[in-house]
């Protein structure tokens, strides 16, 4: 090796200049002290002066290498969230609106906490899934690698959250429904109403507990993934100590919350036919067509806090476990809730139409449920015909006019 003004910069590197200054040339092209790493192959090789300090350097964690299917597939979801946040905020708009007198029992933030929450997942998922092309294209794993999994991570608690305020907020709906026909038929105290008081609080101690055993944490030890020994000494036991098998235990545990609080409800609101129907009869499509991806979702979190083949936090994880099995999950049930948040009436509105449709004859019409964007089909969102007692003093040929001119 040459001197070239004092600059060694021709390979072979000089090796007693990298004993002296602690450097180490490691086995897949990289040169490292401790504190700063360097590629050192091909055009990347980096200009040692003889006082140890480098110059045109190439850092390890920098994007020389092409992009394949992992990024590709991120970027493809990424892109799908971006939507759904349209779609949300869309659904949102519709059933935040109020079209009847504001009661304090009924509060509209009931509504919308789901939308919410489902925004939150969104974000956390285009975040996620951009981060992606950097964690393919870095030579060696770094930040982008600990923000693909943070945000990936991130995504679970507020989902959680989105399905119970729906589930929630569908038993307040059934309830809404039975006080407007009859309010003596509620009583005033019973275990239905102990219990909707404290699954709530039940439900959030589960989905805190998972937030903060899982969120908060250091998330240093999965960028050591350069080589298989340090994935097995510092990345594969942070990936898989207690707290993330705890916290996968507590998305369990808030999941157990969500099918009682359903059962619970539909045992109140909607007495099902027999004991298998208790969910899979009497509960709305949409929440049997979700519940199921949600307990995928969690069981592939609890598995992958056990298995380091399977965890999203593994740098070399095939993609069809960590988007098969992780991001299609979440993107499923955002899809779902916005497609039936737009089949889905406002709330305001189908309680007015029941309402005028029993002052009217005491029997649905068809033509103006139509208009009002109301279905009654299997997969839609039923709204059972009861004869509401008569709790408007507007005139009957107000909505009427309202109903043909679709102003509910």
């Amino acid at each position: 090796m040459s001197p070239d003004n004092g600059i060694y910069n021709t390979p072979p590197l000089d090796f007693p200049i990298l004993r002296k200054f602690h450097y180490t040339l490691y086995a897949n092209g990289t040169l490292s002290n401790a504190s700063q790493c360097w590629l050192a192959f091909g055009p990347y090789y980096p200009r040692i002066d003889i006082n140890g300090s480098v110059t045109n350097g190439t850092v390890c964690a920098s994007p020389i290498v092409e992009i394949t299917r992992h990024a590709k597939l991120g970027m493809a979801f990424a892109a799908l969230f971006v939507a759904s946040v349209f779609f949300s905020l869309l659904n949102l708009r519709k059933h935040a609106r109020v079209h009847l007198p504001r009661e304090k029992r009924w509060p509209v933030v009931s509504r919308c906490l789901p939308w919410c929450w489902l925004v939150v997942v969104a974000v956390c998922g285009v975040l996620s899934g951009v981060m992606s092309i950097d964690v393919d294209r870095d030579y060696i794993p770094g930040v982008p690698l600990v923000l693909q999994s943070f945000f990936y991570y991130l995504m679970l608690p507020p989902l959680l959250a989105a399905v119970w305020e729906s589930v929630r907020h569908w038993a307040c709906w059934q309830e809404r429904q039975i006080y407007d026909r009859n309010p003596a038929s509620l009583p005033l105290a019973s275990s239905r109403e102990v219990q909707e008081r404290r699954l709530p609080v039940l439900f959030y101690i589960f989905a805190w507990m998972n937030f903060f055993l899982a969120v908060p944490r250091n998330w240093r030890p999965l960028l050591f993934q350069s080589s298989p020994g340090l994935q097995e000494t510092i990345a594969k036991p942070a990936a898989t100590d207690y707290r993330f098998r705890s916290a996968a235990f507590m998305a369990l545990g808030a999941l157990a919350v969500i099918f009682y609080s359903l059962s619970h409800s539909i045992y109140h609101y909607r007495p099902p036919s027999s004991r298998w129907g208790m969910i899979y009869g009497a509960a709305p499509l949409k929440f049997t067509l979700i519940l199921p991806i949600l307990t995928v979702k969690v069981v592939q979190t609890l598995a992958s806090s056990y298995a380091w083949s399977i965890s999203p936090f593994n740098y070399n994880i095939q993609p069809g476990w960590m988007f098969g099995f992780g991001y299609l999950p979440v993107l499923l049930i955002v899809m779902l809730f916005n497609f039936f948040g737009l089949v889905e009436p406002n709330e305001d509105r189908a309680l007015m139409l029941l309402r005028w449709e029993q002052r009217r004859n005491g029997r649905r019409m068809p033509v103006a449920s139509r208009r009002l964007g109301l279905r009654t089909s299997s997969w839609g969102w039923k709204v059972p015909y009861v004869a509401y007692r008569d709790a408007v003093s507007e005139d009957d040929e107000l909505y009427l006019e309202l109903a043909e001119r679709n102003e509910l």
